[in-house]
């Protein structure tokens, strides 16, 4: 049986807000500061369902089991790398599936863990975590090449391919202790050299077992044409870089930011007590009411969780994720800056692409792509809206 998911989503506009748009310049850096928050208040876009990825029970590689990241072309064909299969499953413009690319293994063209995608120029570049290598393939799954960098560590987050032919790949770890430190690196590497263009390093303190208050880690984005933007969500600033690793721009956002109650924080610690309770081992139950006892939220605010940005340059930054033990989940509305930074206003997610189900988001060429998981089935659905603007007077 097969089964898609069709909903529109209309939102309304509002009126112009006071907004100032501060430029400064110095060293080479222009700082992009917006005052009195946004240019338009109430909702910028409507959300239009188009396709849902029919994943069909009798053709059994169209199934998704862990998708990792999703992505599309120019001719309207989806991929989507999924690590569980070791495989990047490719679907038609209309939703259907066509093939796969790569298979499990460690040979040419094989995968262990593929998690990023860049498509680019009709080529397929596909980063595999587990190999620690880039592999390029053509629209039909024809490997074109095989690229083993060394000393690249931690989680991929972002690849690309400049038009210099330099391939620029954005690692990201996190340490696994109180006080250790969350790192973006930007990595140039050609052929097996690798060189470390540049490093940002965020201080994160964890807390308890591992889970920190915001979900606000620092995120690093590569864009088509090259810039990194770099965010930790801890700040209301962007940095943006070039594919060389020099900042060019800072954007500086008057934004109010999210914050962890104190009742919040009451009750992360009550539910971990219970949870301690619960455990029949003295000894893990001990340490469970220690943490319960000794539990802090260093982070008691955040402007955004992540940040995507779209072929035109503009900016989507999420709405902060509340992920401590008191698990409050709800992210609602995009935050939304023009290409030359400027904050223009707020739109609200589709409900059904909310924080507590979705695995992924992509925005790609005025399309927003969601990859989501029903809470009571498990169901995966990859979904597509084409986002169109709202209000008079703003393009997009």
């Amino acid at each position: 049986m097969l089964t898609t998911l069709a909903v529109i989503f209309v939102l309304t506009s509002g009126a112009l807000a006071q907004h100032q748009v501060v430029r400064s310049e110095s060293g080479g850096v222009t700082t992009v500061r917006n005052e009195g928050g946004s240019k338009y208040s109430g909702e910028l876009f409507t959300y239009h369902h188009m396709l849902s990825l029919v994943q069909d029970p009798e053709i059994e590689q169209s199934l998704l089991i862990h998708p990792w990241e999703f992505s599309c072309d120019n001719n309207g064909r989806y991929y989507v790398a999924d690590p569980r299969r070791d495989e990047v499953v490719v679907f038609d413009e209309n939703g259907y599936y066509l093939h796969i690319i790569g298979r499990s293994g460690e040979g040419p063209g094989e995968f262990t863990s593929p998690i990023s995608l860049d498509i680019s120029s009709g080529i397929i570049t596909v980063f595999d975590n587990g190999l620690k290598r880039s592999s390029r393939f053509d629209p039909l799954g024809n490997l074109i090449e095989t690229i083993t960098p060394r000393n690249v560590s931690g989680i991929l987050k972002a690849i690309h391919k400049t038009e210099d032919g330099r391939l620029i790949l954005i690692s990201h770890s996190v340490g696994s202790g109180p006080g250790s430190e969350s790192r973006s690196v930007i990595i140039e590497f050609r052929n097996d050299e690798s060189v470390v263009v540049e490093s940002e390093v965020v201080p994160i303190t964890i807390m308890g077992m591992g889970a920190i208050p915001f979900a606000a880690k620092q995120v690093a984005r590569c864009t088509s044409w090259g810039d990194v933007y770099v965010t930790t969500g801890l700040d209301p600033l962007i940095r943006v870089y070039d594919s060389y690793g020099n900042l060019n721009r800072i954007i500086q956002l008057d934004v109010p930011p999210i914050r962890i109650t104190q009742s919040e924080r009451q009750e992360a610690r009550q539910r971990l007590r219970r949870e301690a309770e619960q455990q029949r081992d003295p000894g893990t139950r001990g340490v469970m009411e220690q943490q319960a006892n000794n539990l802090v939220f260093p982070t008691h605010k955040a402007y955004w969780s992540d940040m995507f940005i779209d072929d035109q340059g503009y900016i989507w930054l999420r709405e902060p994720v509340f992920q401590g033990y008191a698990q409050r989940v709800e992210a609602s509305k995009f935050m939304v800056v023009s290409p030359d930074g400027e904050y223009v206003g707020d739109t609200v997610i589709p409900p059904s692409i909310r924080a507590d189900n979705t695995l992924r988001i992509q925005i790609i060429d005025g399309t927003l792509m969601a990859i989501t998981r029903n809470t009571d089935t498990e169901e995966i659905a990859p979904t597509v809206y084409s986002i169109q603007s709202q209000v008079q007077g703003f393009e997009y």
